[in-house]
């Protein structure tokens, strides 16, 4: 899991009213509008490469911006004296138990190993304490707090919203930690146990995220809907995943190419927090030859001239010909910067900047789609049906 986050602007919740704020209200395909549905907006923190939500905890509420996480469950809040802000206050706030005076110790626990690379591991313990989201309160919501270690600062987490599945610290799977979505419905402000995810275009300030429903204004077409991959004889899930059966390469014709070949079926998680997609070693490899990308320390770099093409990338899911079929402009997979591994500008032998590629080879056996994918697709995670359905996205 890796990062991108989310701001947002709220109003004021009454049980007895519909909710008003100041953004407009959507409605769920299959119903009416339920009157208590949130919707919030998402802040594009693009330098960071990440979505934050605004929350507060504990009483007195003490705000913090936090990570927006499909592929991780638990929200936390980063502890007051973290090591990896020393000697700095964490720029997300600090949390101190002892001054919240809502706060109650579970005694469990809190380790949670984040992303692809080592050392990312964040340790804690959780506390039951009021969380408020756009006017929505929670009391006892269960959350941790944490120290921030160096290598999750330095990636840009101060914390995360882990929207995944509920899951257990313990494995046990009657013993779940409900994460905010299913918070906000079981305390009445989401009519579903579904949200909707819409990142918007990444030169975009803000996107959004509904609770309860669907925002038809968000995309164009009709919704496609793919079972959640799951795992044992139980048919259980942990993470919301899905099979990619095809990437195609497209030209500036239309024409696509398949670079998967025939009956490839890759389970991928989508993640919001990961700035870039993570697929399999010869996918990359395809891709970063025809985009004639440069390696940097690592990092893979493009001519910034690609963001302009027409040219992109189409991912299929399911075998079926009426299966969701995502296009992804170059110009959403190419970030407008070379500054990742903080080495200044970057420019090939001829003098042209090149720009930062949101596409990682992998060799598994996690493979992510992540924000570079995310942006160009409307997602409605829904976990009562143990789908997740794709939408062609309209911009703003």
């Amino acid at each position: 899991m890796f990062m991108m986050l989310l701001s947002l602007l709220f109003a004021t919740l009454s049980l007895a009213e519909p909710l008003e704020l100041t953004f407009r209200q959507s409605t769920a395909c299959d119903s009416r509008p339920w009157r208590r549905d949130l919707a919030l907006p998402l802040h594009n923190e693009l330098a960071y490469q990440r979505y934050t939500l605004d929350i507060t905890v504990g009483t007195p509420p003490l705000p913090y911006s936090l990570t927006v996480d499909t592929a991780s469950s638990y929200l936390w809040v980063p502890l007051a004296n973290s090591s990896g802000c020393a000697p700095d206050p964490c720029p997300a706030g600090g949390f101190d138990p002892e001054d919240s005076s809502t706060s109650i110790a579970t005694g469990v626990p809190f380790d949670v190993s984040y992303g692809l690379e080592p050392g990312h591991t964040v340790l804690g313990q959780f506390y039951n304490d009021t969380v408020t989201v756009g006017g929505a309160v929670m009391p006892n919501m269960t959350i941790g707090a944490c120290d921030v270690p160096p290598d999750i600062f330095g990636s840009g987490i101060w914390g995360l919203i882990g929207l995944g599945p509920p899951v257990s610290p313990d494995g046990q799977a009657n013993d779940t930690i409900p994460p905010l979505w299913q918070s906000l419905y079981q305390h009445g402000y989401a009519s579903k146990q579904l949200f909707s995810l819409w990142l918007n275009r990444q030169s975009a300030e803000t996107g959004s995220i509904l609770f309860g429903g669907i925002d038809e204004t968000k995309f164009e077409g009709e919704l496609k809907s793919l079972p959640v991959v799951t795992q044992g004889r139980d048919r259980v899930w942990s993470e919301w995943a899905v099979n990619l059966t095809s990437v195609a390469y497209v030209g500036a014709d239309g024409t696509a190419v398949n670079l998967t070949g025939e009956g490839r079926n890759i389970t991928t998680v989508l993640d919001s927090a990961a700035p870039n997609m993570y697929l399999p070693t010869e996918i990359y490899d395809d891709v970063a030859a025809r985009m004639n990308a440069t390696i940097v320390q690592t990092f893979p770099y493009v001519s910034c001239e690609l963001r302009n093409s027409t040219k992109g990338l189409e991912f299929g899911f399911g075998f079926e010909s009426g299966g969701p079929r995502v296009r992804v402009p170059y110009g959403e997979v190419i970030y407008p910067f070379g500054d990742p591994a903080n080495i200044g500008e970057i420019t090939d032998d001829e003098g042209r900047e090149l720009c930062y590629l949101g596409l990682i080879g992998t060799p598994g056996p996690i493979f992510l789609l992540g924000a570079t994918f995310i942006r160009s697709v409307y997602l409605v995670f829904d976990y009562d049906e143990g789908k997740i359905s794709m939408g062609s996205v309209k911009y703003d």
